[in-house]
């Protein structure tokens, strides 16, 4: 975690990447550009307008609910065939939560 923005890595040690059409790959072996993604609060416009300056450390751990937004500007969202990295408004469909696994 770095300031508001994370990365992703994955069981296999790759991490995840939004690419510019607004697929999403796990086929990286470092994170660079491409593979940060910025957290936000979850989709709810009560704590939109009311939290902005909000740690993703604090977002992850106490809310457990989160929107990211990849380095395309595009919020990432879940769809029946996968996540996508192409949604450009901020809705339900981007909500994503959290858990937290001990390693």
């Amino acid at each position: 975690v770095d300031g508001n923005k994370i990365s992703l890595k994955s069981c296999h040690g790759k991490y995840v990447s939004a690419q510019p059409n607004g697929d999403m790959q796990v086929n990286r072996d470092k994170n660079q550009g491409w593979e940060y993604f910025t957290v936000h609060p979850a989709f709810n416009v009560q704590v939109v307008q009311k939290v902005e300056k909000v740690s993703a450390h604090d977002l992850i751990f106490n809310t457990k609910n989160i929107t990211l937004v990849g380095w395309h500007k595009r919020f990432v969202n879940a769809t029946p065939e996968g996540c996508r990295n192409d949604e450009t408004q901020h809705s339900a469909s981007c909500n994503i939560q959290v858990e937290v696994i001990k390693s």
